[in-house]
């Protein structure tokens, strides 16, 4: 039996037992009879609620089942991850963000192989190209970040450091005149 109708027989039992609802009692009794039908009337009301959410859940649930078919049997992934096909929350291992700043010259903030990778393609490049270029390393006082630069950055004096954004200032002027 339903809420709706154990209100139902309540209240039919008040109506058999013949409670006078004008005395005090009596009106007690027929105001949570009427409370007790409205809630059950909302409470049923929810519950319909709730079951058309769950099978519009239940609709979106199968739709994405069927998206995530389409999407993961496509041959748009390479077959060189194949250890990595059912862990697509990993974390990278060799990630540092930004290893290359935005301005060509400025790398800061890498790992040593990475960093290491990265010199040995742009050597190659610079070989090509105009020669070979040193850079120096350059720690920021504030953040710590190691900061490559090239020595015509040297030569401007200053930068920002990428990090943190503290102004790094460069004296390259030779005081060791006697």
């Amino acid at each position: 039996m339903k809420l709706p109708e154990r209100v139902s027989y309540l209240q039919g039992l008040m109506d058999g037992m013949e409670i006078d609802t004008a005395t005090k009692e009596g009106k007690l009794f027929k105001a949570i009879a009427d409370i007790l039908d409205d809630m059950a009337i909302q409470l049923e009301d929810l519950e319909d609620q709730v079951d058309e959410i769950t099978e519009a859940v239940d609709e979106i649930d199968e739709d994405l089942g069927e998206l995530e078919k389409d999407v993961y049997s496509c041959d748009c992934f390479d077959d060189d991850d194949e250890d990595d096909d059912d862990d697509f929350d990993d974390e990278p291992e060799d990630v540092v963000a930004p290893v290359y700043s935005g301005d060509d010259e400025t790398i800061f903030s890498a790992e040593k192989d990475i960093l290491d990778d990265f010199l040995d393609a742009a050597d190659d490049e610079e070989d090509e190209e105009e020669g070979d270029e040193e850079l120096y390393e350059v720690v920021c006082p504030s953040c710590n970040d190691s900061i490559y630069l090239t020595e015509k950055m040297l030569s401007e004096g200053s930068i920002n450091c990428p990090g943190c954004g503290e102004l790094l200032e460069f004296d390259l002027s030779d005081d060791t005149a006697d």
